[in-house]
């Protein structure tokens, strides 16, 4: 469609675009299929005019002054911008609209120096999750639905990031692990990368000294005293050579005009089943360390997040293994949505280190966005 104009929203839009909101999400309201609330999107008026007052309200227009479609934004912590609602009136749909709005919140994200552009999605909305796909974004965390008592069913949040920096290029290179750990990292004193073998020095003793709990007879402890997680530095060689290990780097300014500083303080490994056609099945990790002074900081959930965003990226499962006597990390999955599912044996070669018989609980969590086709209608989150 052609000159159209993206413009700040003024409080005389407000009647409009609470209809035209409305509008783009009834789907969300009675007895749709992808039905689970029982209101409007928009049920007071300064839903509208106080985004508006704080200048985050965008709208498209069309040359006879008729407005098109909106887009509401606003920065989701130090490194990105996130957007919603955002909607395009029914008869502009497929005519790029939405994509002149979605162009100017990155814009403005751009100005503003963030690195990603991210929205939230209702889970029941697997059409909007096939859409935002198709743009190159990636899922990499749920949040929880605040206003229940607008609900007709449970429901949550899928967070959807891109990168806005060079961007990737497919849907399947957004995927990548590359990617998704680049997107997953919001704290600007923590970073994720893949390790490198110089590493080895490093996530060695941290992974050793995080497993210790695991020694001698006391709490949760099941094996002989100094029966560490890694005797030699071989197998962890392997899973870098590999690319199956991440890092998180904590990060801290130099002195004025010096670099900054990163130091290693946690690390995860992983590795990946595959489907017949190559595509991932499921997503194993463990170990999972963070070093002793940063424990209890984040960086032990960060690097989770990883994993787990990995697997929602590629509708994949996570899988673990928990020993039958750490009830301390059982209990923690079990928190955060894993559900056991079977036995396994301990390793036999490794049965002279115990001091209690153990055996392994298996835990997985499973992840599957975007079965349904592509949108007919563009409204974008909650």
């Amino acid at each position: 469609m052609a000159d159209l104009t993206i413009r700040p929203a003024t409080a005389e839009d407000v009647p409009t675009l609470i209809n035209l909101i409305n509008a783009a999400y009834k789907v969300e309201a009675g007895d749709s299929g992808i039905a689970f609330k029982r209101t409007d999107r928009i049920v007071r008026d300064e839903e509208v005019s106080a985004p508006i007052a704080d200048g985050r309200v965008r709208v498209c227009m069309a040359s006879d002054g008729s407005v098109l479609g909106t887009i509401f934004f606003k920065l989701e912590g130090a490194h990105s911008i996130g957007f919603g609602p955002f909607a395009v009136a029914p008869a502009a749909q497929r005519k790029g609209v939405g994509k002149a709005l979605l162009g100017a919140v990155e814009a403005e994200g751009r100005a503003r120096g963030c690195r990603w552009v991210q929205l939230e999605i209702v889970n029941h909305r697997s059409d909007l999750v096939n859409y935002y796909r198709s743009l190159n974004f990636v899922p990499v965390a749920e949040a929880p639905f605040v206003d229940v008592e607008r609900l007709t069913r449970p429901c949550n949040f899928i967070v959807f990031r891109k990168r806005l920096h060079a961007a990737p290029a497919t849907p399947a290179a957004a995927q990548s692990l590359e990617h998704v750990i680049d997107v997953v990292a919001a704290n600007p004193a923590l970073w994720l990368r893949l390790a490198r073998p110089g590493d080895i020095d490093v996530v060695v003793p941290i992974i050793n000294a995080a497993y210790v709990i695991e020694e001698g007879c006391e709490g949760v402890a099941f094996k002989q005293a100094g029966a560490v997680r890694l005797r030699t530095p071989t197998e962890a060689e392997g899973w870098i050579a590999d690319g199956n290990m991440i890092v998180a780097e904590q990060i801290a300014s130099g002195s004025e005009g010096a670099p900054e500083v990163r130091s290693v303080v946690g690390c995860i490994v992983f590795s990946v089943t595959r489907r017949d056609d190559g595509s991932i099945e499921s997503v194993y990790f463990g170990p999972l360390a963070v070093k002793g002074d940063q424990q209890g900081k984040g960086v032990g959930g960060l690097l989770l997040t990883a994993i787990e965003a990995y697997a929602r990226a590629n509708d994949a499962a996570v899988r673990l293994q928990v020993v039958s006597c750490r009830s301390d990390n059982m209990a923690m999955y079990l928190r955060r949505g894993y559900k056991e599912a079977g036995t396994a044996p301990w390793v036999p070669s490794l049965e002279h280190e115990l001091t209690r018989p153990v055996h392994f609980v298996l835990m997985r969590k499973e992840f599957a966005y975007g079965a349904a086709p592509a949108p007919s209608a563009t409204a974008a989150s909650e």
